[in-house]
């Protein structure tokens, strides 16, 4: 692969290109593969970028290596904005034909581990942000939070932003969206199910009860509970329930009788879903299932769904800003998975929406265009480019805004 430095010829979009290129570089150049995590290099470069631009910087280092980083900069009375994005990234899997960690420029692509997911979204916000610093507002409030952990789960991150009662009028995540902006996800409920049996020689199996069938019949009847009972198509922005088995352990040794299985299970569900319902049912499925059988379900980890309403001015406000800055309109979506956004949204109950770019720049559905966790990860600079462009355009339009 050739190293390209080709910029736009138009020198404004030049100028944030550059910017961008050189930033997103160094910040994908920092290995903060989570766990077991190494952000705090990552939140020094972005702090020491935002407090040269006039911001006031406050870190929170919580582990050894490890921080979250807060800048606040306010021009006078009117709206706050927070914009969000986090550090870490996932651990790069096999088949690069670059170094994961080298930020190699081919054309209009910037390669790297997390260059999409996330640290482009943080280049963004950060170039976004100090450009329209220079242009001397005059309102308004801007705070820029770029947070670890967020690869497992947030507790070490935005949920220490909620822990310190951060607020705001409006906030952003940065997350990639392409050519929409998203409005909602899904939650996730995260069960451990085991099961206890009884341990018998192999060669005498009938003298034991082995949980490991036990387990495989339960899973069965959870799987068939899913295109049925479990999915409900209501929601115009994100897919059906969803559930996915993604672990399954279980025996001792291959002669003998299992008198244990555990399995791991991940409920996705939509905002108005009875969380106490869904997971009573997954219970109820044993009891009716493996009925000569102790079992178990244990909740291991939750998270919210959120969403905000179209009516909510934020919503407005990023569609000008988009439609400004690239003459098309921006469509309303959601994720199937979930982000930072509802620590914002429903503990801090700041209206949030999720926009950011992707590699390709648009987005349709479930086909979008997004390299993320993939071997050459790659972000489009001029999709980058554009996003500043709407980022200023959203910073402007909500701090000049009446509350």
């Amino acid at each position: 692969m050739t190293v390209n430095h080709d910029v736009s010829s138009d020198l404004e979009q030049r100028g944030i290109r550059e910017q961008l290129t050189d930033l997103l570089t160094r910040l994908v150049r920092i290995p903060s593969i989570n766990p077991p995590g190494g952000e705090l290099p990552v939140a020094r470069l972005l702090g020491s970028t935002w407090a040269e631009a006039g911001f006031e910087v406050q870190y929170d280092e919580f582990a050894e290596g490890r921080a979250n980083v807060i800048a606040r900069r306010r021009w006078g009375s009117g709206p706050s904005l927070l914009l969000n994005g986090h550090m870490d990234v996932q651990p790069p899997g096999q088949g690069w034909s670059v170094g994961p960690f080298e930020g190699v420029v081919d054309g209009d692509r910037l390669y790297g581990q997390g260059a999409e997911d996330m640290k482009a979204g943080l280049a963004a916000m950060t170039v976004a942000a100090v450009n329209y610093a220079r242009t001397s507002p005059t309102s308004g409030e801007l705070i820029l939070t770029a947070v670890a952990d967020e690869m497992c789960g947030g507790l070490h991150g935005s949920k220490r932003l909620v822990e310190q009662e951060l607020s705001a009028d409006f906030a952003c995540v940065c997350e990639p969206t392409g050519d929409q902006l998203y409005l909602a996800h899904r939650g996730a409920i995260w069960l451990r199910l085991e099961v206890t049996g009884r341990s018998a020689h192999g060669g005498r199996p009938w003298l034991g009860r082995n949980a490991i069938n036990a387990m495989l019949a339960w899973l069965t009847a959870l799987q068939d509970w899913t295109p049925t009972t479990l999915r409900r198509n209501e929601h115009e922005l994100l897919p059906d329930n969803t559930l996915n088995i993604g672990g399954i352990s279980g025996g001792h040794k291959i002669n003998v009788v299992s008198d244990r299985c555990t399995a791991d299970v991940d409920l996705r569900h939509l905002p108005d879903a009875d969380v106490s319902g869904l997971v009573d049912e997954v219970y109820a499925i044993a009891a009716r299932t493996i009925t000569d059988f102790d079992f178990t379900v244990e909740v291991t980890h939750t998270v919210d769904p959120m969403e905000t309403p179209e009516s909510n001015p934020i919503v407005g406000i990023c569609r000008r800003a988009f439609a400004e800055a690239t003459g098309r309109s921006l469509q309303l979506g959601g994720t199937a998975g979930f982000q930072d956004a509802h620590y914002f949204s429903r503990d801090l109950g700041i209206p949030t929406v999720m926009f950011g770019p992707f590699a390709g720049g648009t987005s349709e559905g479930d086909d979008y265009p997004s390299k993320s966790g993939q071997p050459d990860e790659w972000v489009s600079l001029s999709a980058l480019t554009t996003t500043v462009n709407v980022y200023e355009g959203m910073i402007d339009g909500v701090l000049t805004s009446e509350r």
